[in-house]
């Protein structure tokens, strides 16, 4: 009953937020005069496949070029990535990165370039199989006017139909997108999430990216979160990026990223009821919370089978009603992501377990190039 409960309390809570963002305008102004100075900074890793794609995207933006630099951070490259970047007249820097992390790269560059960083009025921080919406630096420079710190743009994926594990991660990003807008539109924080945002070089004084972490941009959020910082969401700044659309690749990729964010929720669960993390952030730790009541009671139902086919049942349920309000996708061709769904759901879970009792420590680099 509790289960059910639940999952119904999920479903009208998605609806209300569907219809918010369904009654949302999208502000469509566009500013004549713009004098934003944005430093576009891509961490690279032999990226030759797709890095011009994002140069280009950045240089056909509809926003003045001479205020816009962009500056690749070289994690010890051997392919082409540098040459093709510097075809495009992009800056190269070569960073050491022993600890083999994003973070460390963001770190070494921001605590060595630092008076650098301060002729920009916003860092943006992306990477290199992300895509920039044209408008992208326009509503970014509508933020810079409107005073804010930091800055989360809406991330879509490029391959939204190719595979059924790309449809899920399109699926799983679209639901954060909606629900960062949410609780954007009650005043509310939300997170970084790595590519699209934005950072004014007055807030690297006192937050510093971890080193260690192989979520930086969690890491980072929690960081300016408790020392004041608010980070708002802007659903017009938009990028696309690149998901994995085979199941290898998406082992590699939430393996990462769910060991990262297990450990901060081990760092930062003290925080939990903190006023300084109202919204996402508080979120974020709660589904850490719920993730591993959902593993206990996974474990308890394969005791009673009864138990089990019911919670499998509410998924396929829940799977379907959760992608009708927020995918809004035509059921004649994509019917069978319905049934399939739920399955790929577990294996997500499956990761997250093995994460929780084997955490990956290292950043490893996914070998199929999508």
């Amino acid at each position: 009953m509790l289960f059910i409960i639940s999952e119904a309390i999920l479903i009208l809570f998605s609806l209300k937020i569907s219809k918010c963002l369904h009654d949302y305008q999208y502000n469509k102004k566009y500013e004549s005069h713009v004098n934003t100075k944005f430093l576009v900074i891509i961490p690279v890793h032999n990226e030759e496949i797709q890095i011009l794609d994002a140069i280009d995207s950045i240089r056909k933006a509809d926003y003045p070029q001479n205020f816009i630099d962009i500056i690749l951070l070289n994690d010890r490259c051997t392919d082409k990535t540098i040459e093709i970047a510097r075809s495009r007249e992009v800056k190269i820097y070569s960073i050491d990165n022993k600890e083999n992390t994003k973070g460390s790269l963001l770190k070494s560059f921001c605590s060595n370039y630092k008076e650098k960083i301060c002729d920009y009025n916003y860092l943006c921080i992306s990477d290199a199989d992300t895509i920039f919406d044209e408008k992208f630096f326009i509503f970014a420079h509508n933020n810079f006017e409107n005073g804010y710190k930091i800055v989360q743009g809406q991330i879509c994926n490029i391959q939204y139909k190719r595979s059924t594990v790309s449809y899920f991660m399109t699926f799983f990003q679209q639901i954060i997108n909606n629900f960062m807008f949410y609780q954007n539109k009650l005043e509310r924080s939300v997170i970084i999430c790595g590519k699209g945002v934005l950072i004014s070089p007055d807030v690297l004084k006192q937050v510093k990216w971890d080193r260690k972490t192989l979520v930086e941009d969690i890491g980072f959020s929690f960081d300016a979160l408790l020392k004041g910082y608010k980070i708002y969401y802007c659903h017009e700044m938009k990028v696309k990026t690149k998901h994995p659309y085979k199941f290898s690749d998406l082992w590699i990729q939430q393996r990462r990223w769910l060991s990262g964010q297990i450990l901060i929720i081990k760092k930062y669960h003290s925080y939990m009821l903190d006023k300084r993390l109202i919204g996402v952030a508080r979120i974020f730790l709660l589904i850490g919370y719920i993730n591993m009541a959902v593993f206990c009671l996974a474990t308890i139902s394969l005791i009673n089978p009864k138990i089990y086919l019911f919670i499998m049942i509410s998924l396929y349920l829940w799977s379907f009603i959760i992608n009708l309000i927020f995918i809004r996708y035509e059921i004649g061709k994509n019917i069978r992501y319905v049934f399939i769904f739920p399955f790929i759901f577990i294996f997500w879970k499956i990761i997250f377990i093995f994460s929780l009792f084997k955490p990956e420590k290292r950043w490893k680099p996914i070998k199929n190039k999508y």
